[in-house]
């Protein structure tokens, strides 16, 4: 019996089967919402609320980017200044008060 169906390619089926295993062991839920383990979540902050991500140590700083409660993968510089930590996070770099953060391992 013939038919016109392609036989699988095997790279193609690896590659497939892997992906499929990757986001099986994958945690998720917005803690773990980034590949990177290691990183920041934001904490101490009220559900109707945000974080203020500023363009230098402080308060008199321009706000250039917000985070809501409970958002992760922020990582930091290690730049620090007093209570403020340099951070990256939605593919910006800027400054927030370290009290805000919570390391998820």
């Amino acid at each position: 019996m013939r038919t016109n169906a392609k036989p699988v390619r095997p790279r193609a089926w690896l590659a497939a089967v892997t992906l499929l295993a990757a986001a099986t062991f994958l945690p998720t839920g917005q803690a773990h919402a980034c590949a990177c383990c290691g990183s920041y979540q934001v904490v101490n902050v009220a559900s109707w609320d945000v974080l203020n991500v500023r363009s230098g140590p402080g308060v008199g700083f321009r706000i250039i980017e917000t985070l809501g409660p409970g958002e992760a993968c922020i990582g930091l510089t290690g730049e620090r200044r007093g209570n403020w930590v340099r951070v990256n996070a939605k593919g910006i770099t800027g400054w927030v008060n370290r009290k805000y953060l919570r390391w998820l391992p």
